[in-house]
């Protein structure tokens, strides 16, 4: 059973047909009159073979040019279940949540990059100071004590930078600890932050139960 497109052509032999017979022997049409069996159409070229009409014009040669086979659209695609709009509501949020902190853990990486090369520029500059300090109070105590003999001048200007040495150490040392313990501080909390976040976006809901993992 092949089923045939309706062109104009059969359209208006149906409705000549229909025009000269009854109900009962009408044509039947498919699809909401979009479609006609081949059956039916070759039942029309008959009805229509009469003297008082043209042959040629609706015989069952004429009829099927023009049209081709009928091919009905596909049906809807089935509802989507609540559960199945939930599941993906929840595997929705979770690429989001992963994005957000595959970003987030870049941006961490690159602040702890520039943060490194400023500590490191840091050091460098304060053992450029220190040494710069340490050479200044021995120059300043050796022309001061230029009245002293040579060993007495010479000891007493590595002693004073020898103690402006280890002073600027110790207070540097000091500095770098306290900066240390702020950063470890920092990251505690970001961590308890982002631990909070990955539970809320872990609640959801399906059918008016709440879940949480």
């Amino acid at each position: 059973m092949v089923h045939l497109e309706i062109t104009p052509h059969i359209r208006a032999a149906l409705a000549l047909e229909a025009s000269r017979s009854d109900a009962h022997s009408a044509i039947k049409t498919l699809h909401d009159d979009v479609a006609i069996d081949h059956r039916e159409l070759h039942r029309l070229s008959q009805l229509l073979s009469t003297p008082s009409l043209s042959t040629n014009q609706y015989s069952f040669a004429s009829l099927l040019v023009g049209t081709q086979i009928y091919h009905p659209p596909p049906p809807p695609p089935p509802p989507k279940s609540p559960e199945y709009v939930a599941l993906m509501e929840r595997l929705r949020r979770e690429v989001e949540d992963r994005e957000y902190h595959t970003i987030t853990a870049t941006d961490t990486q690159n602040d702890e990059e520039d943060m490194t090369w400023k500590e490191v520029k840091s050091q460098v500059t304060t053992i450029f100071n220190v040494l710069l300090s340490t050479l200044a109070t021995a120059g300043a105590v050796w022309k001061v004590a230029e009245g002293w003999n040579v060993p007495e001048r010479l000891a007493m200007a590595m002693v004073t930078a020898i103690v402006v040495c280890v002073a600027e150490v110790v207070l540097f040392w000091g500095f770098v600890r306290r900066v240390d313990q702020g950063s470890v501080g920092r990251k505690k909390e970001g961590r308890r932050e982002v631990a909070g976040e990955r539970e809320v976006v872990g609640t959801w809901e399906i059918g008016g139960k709440g879940k949480s993992e």
